[in-house]
């Protein structure tokens, strides 16, 4: 009998600190309070302010409605005290739900890399088009310091331009691609290539940034490029 009592005073102590155990984790895990009628579509975490802590990063699906789709949010969150926190809410680095045209929706992935934000985004139709937006925050703000965009259709020809706007280096390279049958196993290719400067007065601001829509003009090639 008196065992029997032991035993199940045991098994109560036990129940109970596995209790407390759970009931801590829950305490001290942060959890992130989510807009209403906001759906998460990706999440990353880095270190964006180099002190050693990652900060997380969570793109958003809003309730608003553009006439490319829905419209995207990025926040980023910093912890303090063990709670996630708001720190950035950013509208426009992320296209809308069906800004991709014949392809949809157009985002593709965020990450982070040494303090930048690097979105990229995917879409056309025949002619396609590939986005990746590199962005750092600058003195509390954050900016967009690179742009790598391709332009191309298959057996017709392929565009790509790197632009450094910290440095203001431009690189811009096309290349005309022949598929037909007489030249199936050895394609002909034709490249253009330019390379300049161009330092921009102002770093665009992350926030209100619409991916494809600023001009860039090749100046010896007298051609205007969208990044």
């Amino acid at each position: 009998m008196k065992i029997n009592i032991v035993v199940k005073l045991i098994i109560i102590v036990l129940v109970t600190l596995s209790c407390k155990s759970k009931a801590t984790f829950a305490k001290n895990t942060p959890t992130i309070d989510t807009y209403k009628n906001y759906h998460a579509i990706a999440e990353t975490t880095g270190d964006l302010d180099q002190d050693t802590i990652d900060e997380k990063l969570v793109a958003y699906d809003t309730n608003r409605e553009t006439f490319l789709g829905i419209e995207r949010e990025l926040h980023i969150y910093k912890k303090f005290h063990n709670q996630w926190m708001l720190q950035n809410k950013i509208i426009g680095a992320i296209l809308p739900s069906e800004g991709g045209g014949m392809w949809g929706d157009p985002f593709e992935s965020i990450q982070t890399k040494n303090g930048t934000i690097i979105i990229d985004h995917f879409g056309g139709s025949r002619e396609k088009w590939r986005y990746t937006h590199t962005f750092k925050q600058l003195h509390g703000v954050w900016k967009l310091i690179n742009a790598h965009i391709l332009y191309f259709t298959n057996c017709d020809f392929f565009e790509e331009l790197n632009y450094n706007l910290l440095t203001g280096n431009v690189s811009y390279t096309k290349e005309l691609e022949d598929c037909s049958e007489e030249n199936k196993q050895q394609p002909i290719t034709i490249t253009e290539q330019e390379e300049f400067i161009l330092k921009p007065d102002t770093l665009p601001n992350m926030n209100g940034f619409n991916p494809g829509e600023t001009e860039i003009k090749l100046p010896h090639l007298e051609k205007v490029f969208y990044y």
